[in-house]
């Protein structure tokens, strides 16, 4: 295992970057896994990556979901990449791993393979998961492949399969490495904690907005079903509303809202969703959080070419390269 640490001051980006040239692929310590709502990325999406937990299981655990081609990941030499941003409205931490040497047609990243989870900092449970993952001596990554999407149904159940686990591979985290993370981990919180916020400035009033969604009409779709329908002139507006929405807490209730974008909706899970039911990033929607802002290319870093390469323990190299830009991800992964 070598490691590294990496810095663009334009992007306003340090990086933890481990290289793993040689995996060796165990049997997975997981079968089937059914997820939690709260889980949804990895739910729905068929390419995508993100830390998780189990009961019995507290982990965490770093899933990576490529289904139809997670045999071609087997033993292929990858990086993982712990991306912190220090964003003017507040952190973000983007966990990025890529197969510089493959290269795969008719995936999201096409022909690059790459895989990302992005979350911010606000969420107790999620700042937990990602600084429990920081602290443990291994990262330990299930390459796992789904039965294509699915979504949450009005009885609160998925619709979709479940992610079958096909091997696992364990990565190193070295003393040295664990708290090179750790350094850059709380140095991102405390540049949360002073940053002007990653909230909605509250202090002035809001100015009218003829895009904002107007009440409709209330529908009974079918017995015990409730639908508050709007309508908005754009698909920001939509989802705006949608996020600024109280926790629905009413079995089959939904709020739905037309555009010239299409329909957004959510549900009593709190997942916002397209026409298609498809999972719809909140943060793309909004250009006045962290989230929007960050880069529209995800990047890992390369290590300086004249430095020597860390093996195990030992000073990091750091490099202040520009950043690659490989590929967009905003696209793919919202």
């Amino acid at each position: 295992m070598n490691w590294y640490t990496a810095e663009d001051g334009n992007e306003s980006v340090r990086q933890v970057v481990i290289e793993v040239s040689e995996p060796h692929s165990v049997e997975s310590k997981f079968a089937s896994l059914m997820l939690a709502a709260k889980y949804h990325q990895l739910r729905a999406s068929t390419w995508t990556a993100g830390l998780f937990r189990l009961d019995g299981a507290p982990g965490p655990y770093l899933l990576v979901r490529a289904d139809g081609h997670v045999e071609r990941l087997r033993n292929q030499p990858f990086r993982v990449g712990f991306c912190f941003y220090r964003l003017r409205t507040g952190a973000l931490i983007v966990l990025c791993v890529d197969f510089l040497k493959l290269r795969l047609t008719g995936v999201p990243s096409a022909p690059f393979v790459l895989f990302e989870m992005r979350s911010g900092v606000d969420i107790e449970e999620d700042r937990l998961r990602v600084q429990d993952a920081l602290n443990r001596p291994q990262l330990h990554i299930c390459f796992a492949q789904g039965e294509g999407t699915g979504k949450e149904l009005p009885s609160g159940a998925w619709s979709g399969g479940p992610i079958n686990a096909s091997y696992d591979v364990l990565v190193d985290m070295d003393a040295e490495c664990r708290r090179a993370l750790n350094r850059e981990w709380n140095s991102l919180l405390e540049h949360h904690a002073s940053a002007p916020g990653g909230r909605p400035d509250t202090s002035k009033p809001a100015r009218p907005n003829a895009d904002a969604p107007t009440f409709v009409c209330e529908e009974h779709p079918a017995p015990q079903v409730t639908k508050r329908m709007f309508k908005a002139g754009n698909a920001r507006s939509a989802v705006e509303f949608l996020t600024a929405q109280p926790r629905i807490t009413r079995p089959y209730y939904y709020v739905e809202v037309r555009t010239p974008d299409g329909l957004f909706g959510i549900d009593n899970g709190g997942f916002i969703y397209d026409a298609n039911g498809n999972p719809v990033s909140p943060d793309r929607y909004r250009p006045s959080q962290a989230h929007a802002e960050s880069p529209q290319r995800s990047p890992i870093l390369d290590r300086k070419p004249s430095e020597p390469t860390v093996k195990g323990a030992g000073s990091p190299v750091t490099s202040s390269l520009p950043r690659k830009r490989w590929w967009q991800v905003w696209r793919h992964f919202s």
